[in-house]
């Protein structure tokens, strides 16, 4: 979640949270992309392509993002690599905390993700502001508390 720092200092100077994906288009800001994998509805294959058009569709509206599933699961497929979480951890780990916040597309299989879950930890321990975005590109700093339908 946004820092109470930053939300203060939104409020201070005006800075509306964002609400749209080209809000978070800011020249030298990474974000770290979260979508759900390991067991994802419809496979790793599926769960890859929906990464990959999501770090697009992100890409394409000026915000520079970094997909661990684009990254990983062409590199595991074609270097014959293990595709789970542990194995993948250490680079994964070191490549969020070094980016300025986390994307989590709510995807299929999102708030079931273990995975999802642990970099949403991982990026509020480390101070990072988490937005939430939808399929619609809608984007939230609190995940609805409701269900989108799993929609993609």
């Amino acid at each position: 979640m946004m820092t109470i720092d930053a939300q203060v200092a939104n409020l201070v100077e005006g800075r509306k949270p964002p609400t749209d994906i080209s809000d978070l288009a800011h020249q030298g800001m990474v974000y770290y992309l979260a979508t759900p994998y390991s067991n994802a509805p419809g496979g790793h294959e599926h769960a890859y392509r929906i990464a990959c058009i999501t770090a697009a569709r992100l890409i394409d509206r000026g915000v520079n993002v970094f997909s661990p599933i684009a990254h990983g699961h062409a590199i595991a497929q074609h270097g014959q690599m293990k595709t789970d979480a542990i194995g993948w951890a250490g680079i994964n780990n070191s490549i969020l905390a070094g980016c300025d916040g986390l994307i989590v597309a709510m995807a299929p299989g999102w708030r079931d993700s273990s995975g999802v879950a642990e970099e949403i930890e991982l990026a509020e321990w480390h101070d990072l502001p988490v937005y939430y975005m939808s399929p619609d590109g809608v984007i939230s700093t609190t995940p609805p508390s409701f269900d989108l339908g799993e929609a993609a």
